[in-house]
C-alpha cells in the first residue's frame, strides 16, 4: 500500500519527503514576508535608478530618516546618444517606511563620474529628498538622476514605465559635492 499525506507520497525511490517539507517551508516563509511590514513598520522592495545624463553612476546609496544601515543601489550607465535616458535593473532589497510621513527625507548619496579616463577621479554628491505621498502597495525606490547634479526620489506605487520627471518638479534637489570622501579618494590616488 502506497502511503500518502497532503504533500503526496511519502517515499518514493531515490526521492525522499524532500519536496513535501520544501513546501512547507517556502510556505511559511511567504507567510513571513507578508506580515514582514507589520512587524518592522516598512515595506520591503527594490531599489533602482534612471538616469538622465551623460555619465556613469558606479554607485549610490539611499537612507530613509531613521534608518541606521543606507541602501545600496545598482551602477546606472549614461543614456546612450539619443535616448532619453538608461535605467539600471532593480536591486534587492529596500526597506519602505510602511506609513507615510510628509516630513521624512531620504538622503541619497552617488558618485558620478564624468570624466571616464581610469584617471580623474569621481565625484560624490549628497542631496536630501522629501518624496511624494504614496500608499500602502509599493513596489520599489526608483532615484532619478538629472542634469546638473539634481535628482529626484520616487515610490514606486504601480507598475510599467516611469514617466519623465519635469525639470521644476517640486521633489527635485540639487547635490552637493561631499567634500570628505572626495577628499579621501583623491589622496587615496
Amino acid at each position: 500500500m502506497n502511503a500518502r499525506n497532503w504533500f503526496g507520497p511519502i517515499k518514493k525511490k531515490g526521492r525522499p519527503v524532500w519536496l513535501g517539507l520544501g513546501a512547507l517551508i517556502l510556505g511559511g516563509l511567504m507567510l513571513t514576508l507578508h506580515s514582514y511590514s507589520d512587524r518592522i513598520g516598512s515595506n520591503p522592495g527594490y531599489v533602482s535608478g534612471i538616469n538622465y545624463t551623460n555619465y556613469y553612476i558606479p554607485s549610490f546609496w539611499i537612507r530613509f530618516d531613521g534608518q541606521k544601515k543606507p541602501f545600496v543601489g545598482p551602477n546606472v550607465f549614461p543614456k546612450e546618444v539619443g535616448e532619453l535616458r538608461a535605467e539600471s535593473g532593480g536591486k534587492c532589497c529596500v526597506r519602505i517606511p510602511a506609513d507615510y510621513d510628509p516630513e521624512r527625507k531620504v538622503t541619497v548619496d552617488w558618485v558620478s563620474d564624468k570624466v571616464v579616463d581610469g584617471k580623474t577621479v569621481p565625484n560624490r554628491f549628497r542631496a536630501a529628498v522629501m518624496v511624494p505621498d504614496y500608499g500602502d502597495e509599493v513596489y520599489g525606490v526608483v532615484v532619478h538622476f538629472l542634469t546638473e547634479d539634481r535628482i529626484r526620489v520616487q515610490i514606486v506605487t504601480e507598475r510599467g514605465v516611469m514617466p519623465r520627471i519635469p525639470d521644476d518638479d517640486v521633489f527635485v534637489r540639487q547635490g552637493v559635492l561631499d567634500s570628505e570622501p572626495n577628499k579621501k579618494a583623491e589622496s587615496d590616488q
